[in-house]
């Protein structure tokens, strides 16, 4: 039971990192069009994690209306990640790697994994903190392997 419980809390700090991570994201300048509508789409999904870490780690008093209504959020997003990569749109200020378009089933497969968690967390956000902790480190673990293999890494300044 401890070794589950340690897993757990492994796992919500891992997805606490990467939700904070996600949030760093700034407006690139000189994005248009599908770049900028991706991007937006992307920091909206990680003020969402965000919000949704500090209710399941105890920073924030858990509230299963608004993690609901953001899973809600999160599932609309992810479900529109394939149609805001369209074959071509990597120029320009974009973090997309081209891997993307080469192992187009994986990289969909993310998208379509995350709105599945999403979706799991909308429907039983109900059930408590627990149930949603699970969710969420799930999701951030399949935001987390999508931005490894396909988006660019962080220049360190």
């Amino acid at each position: 039971m401890m070794h589950l419980k340690w897993s757990i809390a492994a796992c919500v700090t891992l997805a606490t990192v990467f939700a904070v991570g996600i949030t760093a994201v700034q407006a690139h300048k000189g994005a248009k069009g599908i770049v900028m509508e991706r991007m937006m789409s992307m920091k909206s999904m990680g003020d969402g994690m965000k919000t949704i870490a500090a209710m399941v780690t105890g920073k924030a008093p858990y509230d299963a209306s608004k993690a609901k209504a953001i899973a809600v959020e999160i599932k609309k997003h992810a479900t529109g990640i394939p149609k805001q990569f369209p074959k071509g749109s990597i120029k320009g200020p974009s973090e997309a790697l081209p891997a993307i378009w080469i192992d187009w089933d994986g990289f969909k497969g993310h998208a379509d994994e995350l709105a599945k968690f999403a979706d799991q967390l909308a429907g039983t956000a109900d059930s408590g903190k627990t149930v949603a902790l699970g969710l969420f480190a799930k999701m951030g673990k399949t935001c987390s392997g999508c931005h490894q293999d396909y988006r660019k890494k962080k220049e360190k300044k």
